[in-house]
């Protein structure tokens, strides 16, 4: 009677709640929509968290730069979505794989470079722009730091896609479905369509990144139980990778943005 009474009482307390910083501008995957976190990575985030009664996320929308800062700074509990090949030695742990991105280069016809062009030996001083904060691959990180070629840093996909345009870069470096889908945006913008790139030329493969919920040490120190909040939502979003629920959930809410 006792362990019945305990287990109602268990039962009866309120979710514990885990506030998770959200990249603002990572479309498809993660963005702003009327003032609320959206995207593929929310939806099956949201479909996780319905199996884990005992806990609740708090979705905060924050650019990329931000919530990487306030992650690292324990001001919030979890940041979406970090690639875990990166080298953030201040991320703990992660939740995931959420989903296998395709970092690619996307460049002006005028530098000649596509899909069978050679990594690192044709990109040789090129200018590469990326969105804010990221660091999309080991490969693009070492060029850029050896100054292979030349980084320049945009706040969003379109602004990076306007300097693809006019000349003030040679390649912009992101996840194609990003790029694709930023382009499309902008195309529908009266105020953007016309600084767009006439169209996109087919894009060189750099690498694939996998994408998860991280949460650092800062955060774990603050809040242990983050570690059972984790270990619960692996073990559920293991069993929604075999049933394929994941895949399903992602298809769906890709094509919704088409």
């Amino acid at each position: 009677m006792a362990l019945c009474l305990a287990a109602v009482a268990a039962l009866a307390q309120p979710p514990r709640t885990v506030v998770v910083a959200v990249d603002d501008a990572h479309p498809p995957y993660a963005y702003a929509q009327n003032n609320q976190a959206a995207g593929a990575y929310v939806e099956v985030l949201g479909a996780a968290m319905r199996e884990l009664p005992g806990w609740r996320l708090k979705l905060v929308l924050r650019p990329w730069a931000r919530a990487l800062q306030e992650a690292q700074q324990g001001r919030v509990d979890a940041f979406l979505p970090p690639y875990r090949e990166v080298n953030r030695d201040w991320v703990t742990v992660f939740a995931g794989p959420l989903h296998t991105e395709e970092v690619v280069l996307s460049c002006a016809a005028r530098v000649r470079i596509g899909p069978a062009s050679h990594w690192p030996e044709d990109f040789a001083g090129l200018r590469i722009g990326t969105t804010r904060a990221y660091l999309l691959s080991h490969e693009l990180s070492a060029a850029i730091g050896s100054a292979h070629v030349k980084h320049r840093e945009y706040r969003q996909g379109r602004d990076a896609l306007a300097a693809l345009a006019h000349d003030e870069i040679d390649c912009y470096g992101n996840d194609a479905l990003d790029i694709e889908h930023s382009y499309s945006a902008a195309l529908a913008d009266q105020h953007w369509a016309a600084r767009m790139p006439g169209r996109l030329e087919a894009p060189f493969l750099l690498s694939s990144q996998k994408a998860y919920l991280g949460i650092s040490t800062q955060s774990l120190a603050q809040r242990p139980e983050l570690a059972d909040f984790v270990e619960a939502l692996n073990a559920r979003l293991a069993q929604m990778r075999a049933s394929g629920e994941i895949k399903r959930l992602m298809a769906e809410a890709l094509a919704s943005r088409k």
